[in-house]
């Protein structure tokens, strides 16, 4: 049986593109999926780990790491060329764009590498994807008390506010939503929030932050709202949360979109920002703000 491997690397949502993608692959090619955590060593700056061990992931082993694979999909991916996949027939690297997999004979056993940020690639498998992702131990009890407390609320909204990159402290009148380096303007935020409680009235916000402290200090304009603290549990179990309300504004983030995706109820609203460098690709039933 042919053999899928791979390369993960990045923060959780990355990850949980990265194996939606090989997953959907590996059904479809009828191939075993292991998984190369190379890349986590390799990341040195963010020391980020292997996140998706929280999942009810499936996968067939963990393969020896690949220093070589690794290290040439990289190169590949930062400098697509037609000539590459000729060269090396045994990777399969993201070439920026979306990619038609549909036709591929694994007559080896590939090495996949890349960030796989659209829902097209794998939505056909939604519900095993959803399925996967659910965790496999019990969230805190502060968390389960307030999924309760979101998903009997049909308008509860996750607000997601990262931090990470730094956001700009002001709403200045500048048309885009984004600063240069991807950092969404608070303007984003106020516009977004406005669209939603002209089609839900009585939203009630949940603001969740890597800095809760910024963020209640920054958006006092938004009503209704609860800034959740980050001492309730597990980063991971937030994607949880975002995922039983039921409207969302999401970030520049691969975190916030598993939310939003996750959750798909019916009437759900979506808020997403415009597309930068490296953030995913917008469903199309999701509203971009301009």
């Amino acid at each position: 049986m042919k053999t899928i491997t791979l390369g993960l690397y990045g923060g959780l949502g990355n990850q949980m593109f990265q194996y939606a993608f090989a997953r959907k692959l590996s059904l479809e090619k009828n191939a075993l999926l292991v998984l190369d955590l190379y890349g986590f060593d390799f990341d040195s700056y963010y020391q980020r780990g292997f996140d998706l061990k929280n999942f009810n992931i499936k996968y067939d082993g963990i393969s020896a790491k690949n220093l070589l694979k690794f290290h040439l999909s990289r190169f590949i991916y930062k400098f697509p060329c037609n000539i590459w996949s000729k060269l090396f027939r045994s990777l399969i690297v993201e070439r920026r764009r979306l990619c038609d997999f549909s036709d591929v004979k694994i007559k080896c056993n590939p090495y996949v590498f890349g960030y796989w940020q659209n829902e097209n690639y794998f939505r056909e498998i939604r519900e095993i994807i959803k399925e996967d992702f659910k965790l496999l131990s019990p969230i805190s009890a502060v968390n389960t008390e307030l999924i309760e407390e979101i998903s009997l609320n049909s308008n509860s909204v996750s607000v997601h506010v990262r931090r990470m990159h730094g956001l700009s402290a002001s709403s200045s009148s500048n048309s885009s939503q984004s600063s240069k380096n991807g950092s969404l303007l608070i303007k984003y935020y106020e516009e977004a929030v406005a669209l939603i409680l002209n089609k839900v009235p009585h939203a009630k916000f949940y603001i969740f932050s890597d800095n809760p402290a910024w963020a209640k200090s920054n958006l006092q304009f938004i009503p209704n709202a609860t800034y959740l603290e980050n001492d309730r549990g597990e980063d991971f179990e937030d994607i949880i949360l975002m995922s039983n309300c039921f409207h969302h504004v999401v970030a520049n983030s691969s975190f916030s979109w598993w939310g939003a995706w996750l959750a798909e109820k019916p009437a759900q609203i979506v808020i997403a920002p415009p597309k930068v460098a490296y953030s995913p690709d917008i469903p199309s039933n999701w509203i971009t703000l301009s």
